[in-house]
């Protein structure tokens, strides 16, 4: 690419346009990947780079501890980011204990990290299965990365390895509602393979969770394409679902996945594409099927009995929705049919709202 940019001197940026089941050539390391539109046509994957990544190989870049000097160069960086002030903040502090950390090109300061020493440990461990080596964070073998809810997912978190959550711990234990990533230095020498494939996951059921988890957690392959078809949202917690709002925080489903407000309406396998309610379509090179039981006895009474379709509400429309004080002072009988986990789910849901269990359900 540097020969194309000495013939194009007025450019800065190049882009590549790549194949989903195409392996990514070395180029793509020094780029950045660009998150499609929910539902977009495109059918590739779009890579974006600037002239500047590509002094590497050329020597320009360089990365050290930083100086007060940078502080003007800082302005230049972070200056249009609404947490400006804050990361500004954290950059002084880190500065006045060599925990402060630039890269530069050509002169032009284009990174900075603010690195804490200090590490709560017991809470890390108390939520995630931490490996043998992570352990060695308090003697700074490693740099970790804790990425909160609705944080913006940096370009570089691919190159570090995700930590798995545990899914239960102690009462007294501390709760950290974010997702843990860890670097070293062996890790740089051993990138993870990057899989473009689409891969769509129908349903958010407890199954469909535990899939994308074990994908998120992949040791040696990144799944860059993940989709998660979840009408309502992802549903947390309830006698039949363990993944509360905190747990699928750990998880770091932000930084990863694209998550479908919609229903699948048809299949097209040859085609291999969804159909959604709104009449859009998701292209998949693999579909994982995992919407859980679905209840067919509303929409039978519905189609039945049309004015009475009003009276009958899913178990999933009673968990997931909330029933006022006064709607559940208005019942008189509930009858609940089913016997499963989610009929148990249901009860807690009407109970919490006040409804009588002697004389309503």
């Amino acid at each position: 690419m540097l020969p194309a940019f000495r013939e194009f001197a007025g450019k800065d940026y190049y882009v590549l346009s790549l194949p989903h089941r195409e392996h990514e050539p070395p180029l793509a390391s020094l780029m950045s990947r660009l998150p499609p539109l929910p539902g977009s046509p495109y059918p590739e994957v779009l890579l974006l780079g600037h002239r500047a990544g590509l002094a590497v190989q050329e020597g320009a870049w360089e990365v050290r501890l930083a100086v007060p000097d940078d502080v003007v160069g800082l302005h230049g960086l972070i200056g249009s980011l609404a947490s400006a002030v804050e990361v500004q903040e954290a950059f002084l502090h880190a500065l006045g204990r060599q925990g402060a950390v630039v890269a530069v090109v050509q002169g032009q300061l284009v990174a900075m990290a603010a690195i804490t020493p200090a590490v709560d440990l017991q809470l890390l461990q108390d939520n995630f299965n931490l490996a043998e080596g992570v352990l060695h964070l308090l003697g700074k073998s490693y740099l970790h990365y804790a990425l909160l809810p609705g944080q913006a997912v940096p370009d570089w978190l691919g190159l570090m390895q995700q930590q798995p959550p545990r899914h239960s711990s102690s009462p007294a234990a501390g709760k950290a509602d974010f997702a843990l990533y860890s670097f070293s230095k062996h890790m740089a020498y051993a990138p993870k393979q990057s899989v473009n494939s689409q891969i769509v996951i129908a349903g958010a059921s407890q199954t469909a969770l535990s899939c994308l988890e074990q994908l998120l957690l992949q040791r040696h392959i990144s799944f860059n394409s993940l989709t998660l078809l979840a009408p309502g949202g992802v549903p947390v917690g309830g006698v039949a679902c363990t993944y509360t709002a905190g747990l699928v925080a750990r998880m770091g489903v932000q930084a990863a996945v694209t998550i479908v407000h919609g229903q699948m309406a048809s299949l097209d396998t040859e085609q291999k594409l969804v159909g959604l309610d709104d009449g859009s379509q998701l292209p998949y090179d693999l579909l994982v099927m995992a919407t859980g039981l679905q209840d067919q006895l509303g929409p039978a009474i519905a189609a039945a009995c049309p004015e009475a379709a009003h009276f009958v509400l899913s178990s999933q429309a009673l968990i997931r929705g909330s029933i006022s004080a006064e709607a559940a002072a208005s019942l008189s009988s509930v009858l609940l049919y089913g016997a499963d986990l989610q009929a148990f789910d249901v009860v807690a849901a009407l109970t919490d709202a006040g409804v009588s269990p002697v004389h309503s359900l």
